[in-house]
């Protein structure tokens, strides 16, 4: 259960990377993530007016609040990133957040992992370096290296990969003071509130009038699937475990998806990578 969990998550946010991208074709960076927050907003406050719900303000507020803003921050850079690039390559740059986030976890929630785990890890990270790069030779690896510097996307990416590493763990550390709908109903509101403070002057919810509703619809749909499915999945699971699957089977479906709806090259560095990736994943699933 408690694996599946993480692989019901993984397959919600690839689906949703998908529609993401997709819809940015019609709406604007802001106004898409405006739309989405509003809608998951909505949902968390029938939710909450539904359920019995335990908050503890003074153990939650700190943490509450850094995540709002860091959720706000790495949500425009994301999208602002696979708007400008390949999802079949932007998308594997995530699988750095294993990493970050088992050192993440080790901090704050004492979560120890064995070498065998960290063994995984890089060998994920290897995996996406060799998505990242013009062919297997050493060369290109090591330049793939510096393309995730001097690319404008992959910094993007790479900020995004930091933020995201750490806010699973802000997650469960706030579950520990709240029920995930109130949890979700602050985040939300937190980010509306934040898009809105910021973007107030700029804002104008133009769809062009070509544009199914469906798409947006389901882009929102899987989006707030992804985020409940996962506050579930963090508290029943080590965080580094549920980020390698997510990140693995996002990996797998931004190529498959990249090719069958987008059109996107698949090339042999993209296939050893995911091979790689899926080794690494094993690897940590095989000891915890």
């Amino acid at each position: 259960m408690a694996i599946s969990l993480c692989i019901i998550a993984a397959v919600f946010w690839s689906l949703f990377d998908l529609f993401r991208k997709i819809s940015l074709k019609y709406y604007k960076v802001e106004v898409l993530l405006l739309l989405f927050t509003f809608s998951q907003m909505l949902l968390f406050v029938f939710w909450v007016c539904n359920e019995k719900n335990n908050f503890f303000l003074n153990q939650y507020i700190f943490y509450g609040l850094v995540l709002v803003i860091l959720s706000t921050y790495s949500n425009i850079l994301f999208m602002r990133a696979i708007n400008i690039a390949e999802i079949s390559v932007a998308i594997p740059l995530l699988s750095f957040t294993p990493l970050f986030s088992t050192v993440f976890a080790y901090i704050f929630l004492d979560e120890k992992l064995i070498f065998i785990d960290y063994i995984g890890i890089f060998i994920i990270i290897f995996g996406a370096l060799s998505l990242h790069s013009k062919s297997m030779h050493y060369s290109h690896i090591f330049n793939a290296v510096y393309e995730l510097y001097v690319n404008k996307s992959s910094r993007y990416m790479l900020i995004v990969c930091f933020i995201w590493s750490l806010a699973p763990t802000l997650d469960k550390t706030c579950l520990k003071y709240t029920s995930i709908q109130l949890h979700g109903l602050i985040q939300s509101l937190g980010m509306l509130l934040l898009l809105l403070l910021f973007n107030y002057r700029n804002l104008n919810i133009n769809i062009n009038k070509n544009q199914k509703y469906s798409l947006l619809l389901f882009t929102i749909i899987f989006g707030i699937g992804a985020n409940i499915v996962q506050f579930y999945a963090i508290l029943i699971n080590y965080i580094s475990t549920m980020e390698s699957i997510k990140r693995t089977v996002g990996q797998v479906s931004s190529v498959v998806l990249g090719r069958i709806v987008l059109k996107e090259v698949i090339s042999i560095n993209k296939i050893i990578g995911i091979g790689l990736m899926t080794i690494g994943v094993l690897l940590l699933l095989t000891i915890n």
